[in-house]
């Protein structure tokens, strides 16, 4: 049986104060989980949400809630008409949900054919310019600053507006960036193409001072947005780190994502290089 996979959104009329988070009644369908948030078409990392299925309700853990935001649900368990029934009744759903699954079940099919394994890079198209952007583009005067590690000389693009993955900056291989982050949890998104024949990604990031507490999680997307790896900057990785992820040629995104809410306005640097093992 293919998977069933449908979206609901959720709005103020749904925020419970209290609770600090949204009522959820589909989570009382038996084996329903939250498989990912959105909000206007970003994906939100899992750290920002905490999904309580006992309460049915999605806490918002991050500071300021967003007005609305569209929630991934994924039915791990088979319903079936007859002993389940008495069990619905009890837990009293909801008949939009009802007519919510009846919906998803219907286009079950066409959902799990569009769907791939999330844990493999597959191939995309030889695109150059990922989101249409030059690379470089949103970087300021400023266009090289001497800078320690990774490689020295370094393309200053501290004011581009690259806190979504939809505004995600189009850096080159090969060229080392100087960024940093604000003074709140924003991430810093960079998009990529990774050459064809190539099979890896050489990541150096670098902390610049004064960063000493600031330990951000690394990650790549697809070019759907999906999250295929990440990796969390230990405290015994020192100063400078190298991670190298298995990427095939596509188009992908790297997010660089403080671990603390304050951010320490930290500068890094940042360069990406192709690898062939």
């Amino acid at each position: 049986m293919p998977e069933v996979v449908f979206a609901i959104r959720l709005t103020n009329e749904d925020w419970d104060e209290v609770m600090h988070g949204w009522r959820c009644p589909v989570l009382s369908v038996p084996g329903a989980i939250v498989e990912a948030v959105y909000v206007e078409g970003d994906r939100i990392d899992s750290a920002r949400y905490e999904v309580l299925p006992q309460n049915t309700f999605l806490r918002w853990i991050a500071a300021g809630h967003p007005q609305r935001v569209a929630v991934s649900i994924k039915l791990t368990e088979a319903l079936s008409l007859g002993s389940e029934t008495e069990r619905w009744k009890r837990l009293a759903i909801l008949l939009p949900v009802l007519a919510t699954i009846v919906a998803a079940v219907i286009t079950a099919g066409a959902t799990y054919l569009s769907r791939r394994d999330a844990g493999v890079p597959y191939q995309t198209s030889d695109v150059r310019t990922p989101m249409g952007v030059e690379p470089g583009k949103g970087a300021s005067n400023k266009s090289q600053i001497a800078e320690g590690e990774p490689n020295g000389p370094a393309t200053d693009v501290i004011d581009s507006d690259n806190m979504r993955i939809s505004s995600a900056l189009a850096i080159k291989l090969g060229t080392t960036y100087l960024s940093r982050f604000l003074g709140d949890d924003s991430s810093r998104w960079f998009a990529i193409h990774q050459q064809n024949g190539a099979h890896d990604l050489d990541i150096r990031f670098g902390l610049v001072f004064p960063a000493t507490d600031v330990r951000p999680n690394l990650a790549i997307y697809d070019n759907n947005k999906l999250k295929l790896f990440s990796r969390y900057h230990e405290k015994e990785d020192g100063t400078v780190i190298k991670w190298v992820p298995p990427i095939t040629a596509g188009d992908y995104f790297l997010e660089v994502k403080p671990s603390t809410t304050t951010g320490e306005f930290a500068r890094f640097l940042l360069s990406v290089n192709a690898s062939q093992r």
